[in-house]
């Protein structure tokens, strides 16, 4: 139980770390100017990653009253994980409990995380469209998951990816190189 204990204090810890990471690069961030509002995607995203959903936003971490902040997907390591919109990468580096992660501004305070990857394709500063390959799965960060953990966070606050993504779940088309 102790253990359990340490493990919580340390997810919330981690939550935290993310915050502060995300409210100092709301506030260093450049309007972006794109051709249509992030807003106005709700539906219609594509997925970053084929895979099956194995922990849901919302659900629980199985420690106290923890639950995910974004979505894990299943995926073998290596794997191609594509924007899911056009935006900005405004950080592209290793974040303790989130391995490599790889965050994209999409303007109107819309932000998505990618994170426990193998590898980064991107970097801070770096622009994106819909479909740029942005960085390969991994194992790096989440426990025991191998694949992508997927974040959409609007002002700062988690909210349930699912409902931005493209209702078809083979709605993912990486841009070829």
């Amino acid at each position: 139980m102790e253990k359990q204990g340490v493990r919580v204090t340390t997810l919330q810890e981690q939550e935290r770390a993310l915050k502060s990471l995300l409210q100092s690069l709301s506030i260093k961030s450049k309007p972006l100017i794109l051709d249509l509002p992030f807003s106005e995607r709700k539906s219609t995203l594509a997925w970053p990653i084929q895979g099956k959903v194995i922990a849901r936003y919302g659900s629980s971490r199985n420690l106290g009253k923890l639950t995910w902040q974004g979505m894990m997907i299943n995926a073998p390591l290596g794997e191609e994980i594509i924007s899911t919109a056009p935006g900005r990468v405004v950080f592209s580096d290793w974040l303790r409990g989130f391995g490599l992660l790889l965050i994209i501004d999409h303007g109107d305070q819309y932000m998505t995380l990618y994170g426990n990857n193998q590898s980064l394709l991107k970097n801070a500063g770096d622009s994106v469209t819909t479909g740029d390959v942005i960085a390969l799965s991994g194992e790096q960060g989440i426990r025991q998951y191998t694949g992508l953990y997927f974040e959409l966070r609007h002002q700062g606050n988690p909210t349930d990816p699912v409902k931005w993504l493209s209702k078809n779940v083979n709605n993912y088309s990486r841009k070829k190189l």
